[in-house]
């Protein structure tokens, strides 16, 4: 893999000279994008030596790459970086970099192991079973749709769903989108039932009806909900 490039090179070309001890005959050239090395010497001995001491870098140093359960955001953007951010924010990071080396590539939307590959092994598995858990995605809503979803706190709708689809429901105001984080059936299922709240589906009707004032909605909604809850038994 072309990662491991840099760590032969070494800090200042360390590494290649280390490689070349006692084998001063000998010239070695990397290729940082194919991944390719060309070791060429007078001296079979000595070639031999540098092919043995690359490749002791290259067992320890083994590449596996994991692509996240991510789809792209409700508003075109790569939610990757925002998976990445979880993962790096969740207990499992510390087993995994107890064990090797963790990078990612945005781009490709992959978490990046390197070590040995008995310890990728390990890693590979804590993070499979991280995104296995944590499948993200996106939708975007109207700031009128943000507060129908929001209002009534511990008991919103929001909060309703989110318990009904055992997934992590959270919100973003100034993104206007509603971020859904959980095993991936759950958390398609949970946004098909919140397009469903705001919008109609099968069997469910949506009528919006707008307030001229604050006073109006507070007469129709009641003390303590009253009247709300009246109107939702009608």
């Amino acid at each position: 893999d072309p990662l491991v490039i840099p760590v032969l090179i070494g800090k200042g070309g360390q590494g290649i000279q280390k490689l070349q001890e006692g084998a001063t005959s000998v010239v070695v050239e990397f290729s940082k994008e194919s991944g390719e090395i060309s070791i060429c010497g007078l001296e079979k001995n000595e070639v031999d030596k540098v092919v043995a001491a690359v490749e002791t870098v290259r067992k320890e140093n083994q590449v596996h790459r994991i692509r996240l359960a991510c789809d792209d955001s409700a508003d075109g953007t790569n939610s990757f970086p925002a998976q990445f951010r979880s993962f790096l924010r969740s207990p499992e990071l510390k087993e995994v970099q107890d064990l090797v080396i963790m990078a990612s590539d945005d781009d490709l939307k992959q978490i990046v192991l390197r070590g040995k590959q008995e310890n990728i092994d390990q890693a590979s598995k804590i993070v499979q079973r991280f995104v296995a858990r944590n499948y993200l995605e996106e939708l975007c809503i109207t700031e009128e749709d943000m507060t129908a979803l929001l209002t009534g706190g511990k008991e919103s709708k929001i909060v309703e769903i989110a318990e009904a689809k055992e997934v992590n429901l959270r919100s973003d105001r100034e993104r206007k989108v509603i971020i859904a984080r959980g095993k991936k059936e759950k958390v398609i299922s949970a946004l098909a039932t919140i397009r469903e709240f705001l919008y109609g589906g099968t069997d469910v009707i949506v009528r919006k009806v707008a307030f001229e004032s604050n006073d109006l909605k507070g007469i129709v909604i009641g003390r303590g909900g009253k009247t709300k809850a009246a109107l939702q038994v009608k």
